[in-house]
C-alpha cells in the first residue's frame, strides 16, 4: 500500500470529472442495445475514451475496444471490464419504443465509472508510482438474451460463443492479462459499496417438440398436440424441483417461444428455451439431464418428437478472495467503512468464465433504485458513476504499487483453475459437443 495522499489525488480528480461523467451516463442511458448490436453505445463511450492518452484497437467485426494505458515500467497487467449491452424490459418507462430496450442492468453504470477511472489514471499523475498495463476493455454482449440472433451469428462463423467474454478470450484479447476487475450497479440503500462472493454459472437448452399439426374442429382424433406434450414436460420438470439440492442453488427457468400459429389448428411444433442455473458446473448437468428425462418422456408419451439444442454455458463465477481483500481497504478508504461482502447469489456473468482463468473480483456500487431488470430501476444519486470510478482506480493502484508485488504473489500462489485459455476453450468446447451428440 502506498501513502494515503495518492489515493487522495486521485478521488479528488473523480469528484472533479461528476458533470462530465453524467453527460457520458445521460447519452449512453438513451442509445440501448442488445448484445453484440452496441453499435451506438460503443461509438459514443470510444469517442470519450478517444481523448485520453491510451492505445485503442477495435474489436472489428464486434462491438466494442481494448484501451490500454501503458504504465511505461515493466509489471503485471491488469483487465478493467465494463459491459455494453442492455436488458430488454418493455415494461419500463425509457425504454426504446421499437425494440424495448433499457439499460435497466445499469451497464451504462459500469461504462461510464470505467471511462471515469480512465481518465483519473491516466491524467492524475499517478502513474509514476505504478508499473505494468492496465486494458479498459469494453465488452459486447454480456446479458444472455436474443439468442436467435446470436445463433445466427454463430451459424455464419461470426462468433464461437454467445458470450461476449468467452469470445473476446477466444480472440485474445485477455491474453497476457493477469488479473481482472469488474463493478455492478446493485440497489442497496444507504450503502454505498459491497463485494461479491460468488455467482451462479447456467446452461441453456433450446427444446422443439414435434407432433402433428390438425384442425380442432374436424379432425383432432389424427394430430399430436406438441403443445400438450410440452405442458406436461413442465409438470413432469416441476415434480423433480424437490429433488433439487438447496447447496447446488439450482434454478430452472422455461419460457414458451413458440406455442402455435392460431387457436383454431393443433400446435404442431413448439420451442422453449430453458434456463438452468447452479453453483457448479456439476449441478447444472445433473439437473440438466432431469429436464431431458421429463420433456423426452412426456413427448414421447403423446407420441411426439423431440429435439435439444444446449447452448454455450456460462461458468459459476469464483471470486478471488484476496483481491477482494484489496477491495474492502479501498472502500475503507473512500467511504470510512470497509464494504460488506454479499452472499453468494443466483444471478449469472460471463466474467465467471474469466474467473476460471485468472484472478477476478467484483464489486458493487449503489446509486439506483428499483429491482435490476425491472421498470422501476433507474439512477437516484450520480455520484455513483464518480465513486464507481474511485473504487475502480484506487483497486488498480493497490494492484500496480510496488512493482506489482501482489499481483506477482497471487499468480504464484493461486493459480487458476485453468492453467492456459486454450485448456478452458477446449473444456467449454467438449461440453458443448458432448451435450449435442
Amino acid at each position: 500500500m502506498q501513502e494515503t495522499n495518492i489515493y487522495t489525488g486521485l478521488y479528488q480528480m473523480a469528484d472533479s470529472l461528476h458533470n462530465e461523467l453524467c453527460i457520458l451516463a445521460d447519452d449512453l442511458w438513451n442509445c440501448p442495445e442488445l448484445g453484440y448490436q452496441e453499435y451506438r453505445t460503443s461509438e459514443r463511450l470510444l469517442k470519450s475514451f478517444q481523448t485520453l492518452p491510451v492505445d485503442i484497437k477495435m474489436f472489428t467485426p464486434l462491438t466494442g475496444f481494448c484501451a490500454t494505458l501503458d504504465m511505461g515500467v515493466p509489471g503485471p497487467t491488469i483487465a478493467v471490464l465494463c459491459d455494453m449491452d442492455a436488458a430488454s424490459c418493455p415494461e419500463h418507462p425509457d425504454a426504446e419504443q421499437e425494440t424495448g430496450t433499457v439499460h435497466c442492468c445499469g451497464h451504462h453504470i459500469q461504462m461510464t465509472a470505467v471511462y471515469g477511472a480512465a481518465k483519473v489514471l491516466a491524467c492524475s499523475g499517478v502513474q509514476s508510482h505504478l508499473c505494468g498495463k492496465i486494458k479498459f476493455i469494453a465488452v459486447p454482449a454480456e446479458e444472455y438474451v436474443n439468442l436467435e440472433y446470436r445463433r445466427e451469428l454463430y451459424r455464419k462463423n461470426v462468433i464461437e460463443f454467445l458470450g461476449g467474454k468467452s469470445e473476446l478470450m477466444k480472440r485474445g484479447v485477455f491474453d497476457g492479462v493477469d488479473a481482472a476487475i469488474a463493478i455492478h450497479s446493485l440497489p442497496m440503500g444507504k450503502q454505498r459499496f459491497a463485494l461479491c462472493t460468488g455467482l451462479n454459472g447456467f446452461q441453456v437448452v433450446v427444446v422443439d417438440i414435434y407432433g402433428k399439426a390438425g384442425d380442432f374442429s374436424s379432425n383432432p382424433s389424427n394430430s399430436i398436440n406438441a403443445l400438450d406434450a410440452a405442458q406436461l414436460g413442465m409438470s413432469a420438470l416441476n415434480a423433480w424441483r424437490a429433488t433439487f439440492k438447496a447447496d447446488d442453488a439450482i434454478c430452472v427457468n422455461p419460457i414458451i417461444t413458440s406455442g402455435g400459429e392460431t387457436m383454431n389448428a393443433v400446435p404442431g411444433h413448439v420451442r422453449m428455451e430453458i434456463l438452468v442455473r447452479g453453483n457448479s458446473r456439476e449441478a447444472i448437468s445433473n439437473t440438466m439431464e432431469k429436464v431431458k428425462m421429463a420433456f423426452s418422456g412426456c413427448s414421447q408419451a403423446l407420441g411426439a418428437r423431440v429435439e435439444f439444442t444446449f447452448l454455450h454455458s456460462y461458468a459459476p463465477f469464483k471470486v478471488n478472495k484476496e483481491m477482494n481483500w484489496v477491495a474492502r481497504s479501498v472502500t475503507k478508504n473512500i467511504s470510512g467503512y470497509e464494504a460488506p461482502e454479499m452472499p453468494p447469489g443466483h444471478g449469472t456473468t460471463d466474467l465467471g468464465d474469466l474467473s476460471m482463468m485468472m484472478p477476478t473480483i467484483l464489486s458493487y456500487v449503489s446509486g439506483c433504485s428499483g429491482s435490476l431488470h425491472s421498470p422501476e430501476f433507474r439512477v437516484t444519486d450520480s455520484t455513483c458513476y464518480s465513486d464507481g470510478a474511485k473504487l475502480i482506480s484506487g483497486i488498480v493502484t493497490n494492484l500496480l504499487v510496488d512493482s506489482g508485488s501482489f499481483v506477482k504473489w497471487l499468480k504464484k500462489e493461486k493459480p487458476p483453475l485453468y492453467p492456459t485459455k486454450e485448456e478452458y476453450l477446449e473444456d467449454a468446447r467438449y461440453c458443448f459437443r458432448k451435450n449435442n451428440k
